[in-house]
């Protein structure tokens, strides 16, 4: 799978940004963030989406001791996969 634009399965390994850390100044004024800190959890469970929606997952947050329930595709989390779940973990 590709691990840029993935299909996450139960059992996944995932991290979002939080917030950012570090930022960078060009000689106009304009600022971006170049770093950030991120959250890590473990995908729980994935519904299918329908054509109108993204898949959904429930992920439990190992940093932040909490439940993250979202499409996958939600701009307010950027989910990226770091690794896969073990075979014979995941529903797939």
């Amino acid at each position: 799978g590709d691990l840029a634009n993935p299909s996450f399965s139960t059992g996944d390994y995932v991290r979002w940004p939080i917030r950012a850390i570090v930022f960078s100044a060009d000689d106009k004024g304009y600022v971006e963030p170049i770093e950030s800190e991120y959250a890590y959890g473990i995908i729980i469970e994935v519904a299918a989406g329908t054509d109108m929606n993204s898949d959904a997952v429930i992920i439990r947050s190992t940093t932040l001791n909490e439940w993250i329930v979202a499409h996958v595709d939600d701009p307010q989390y950027s989910f990226e996969l770091l690794s896969r779940a073990q075979a014979g973990l995941s529903d797939d």
